[in-house]
């Protein structure tokens, strides 16, 4: 976990505003073969995901989780509560969340 890490963000977002602006005008939707819109990337995913997400998470706000459970239904989401942005996976909500996922994982494999 590292706790800088909103300054770290704070610091590339004029940058991420120029993209993003780029984007929009169509100018510009891949860097060097990478999609320099998050949304794009998310949305490219097909396997399932589980989010465990910090209830204290000044990064993954509440708004962008449903967002994101708006651009895939199947998104399963736990929120850790006393966490902020990476939970450490010690929490006994979390640990269950993941333990149920890869169960259910392993389940439909062997269906």
């Amino acid at each position: 976990m590292d706790p800088a890490i909103g300054n770290a963000l704070r610091r590339v977002h004029k940058a991420a505003k120029l993209l993003g602006w780029l984007r929009r005008l169509g100018l510009k939707r891949r860097i060097v073969g990478v999609n320099i819109d998050p949304w794009d990337s998310f949305q490219a995913i097909t396997m399932p995901c589980l989010l465990l997400h910090g209830a204290l998470s000044d990064v993954l706000t509440g708004d962008i989780v449903n967002r994101m459970q708006s651009a895939k239904p199947q998104l399963e989401v736990v929120e850790v509560p006393d966490r902020g942005h990476a939970p450490l996976l010690d929490e006994p909500l979390a640990r269950a969340a993941i333990d149920a996922f890869l169960g259910r994982l392993i389940e439909g494999k062997e269906s």
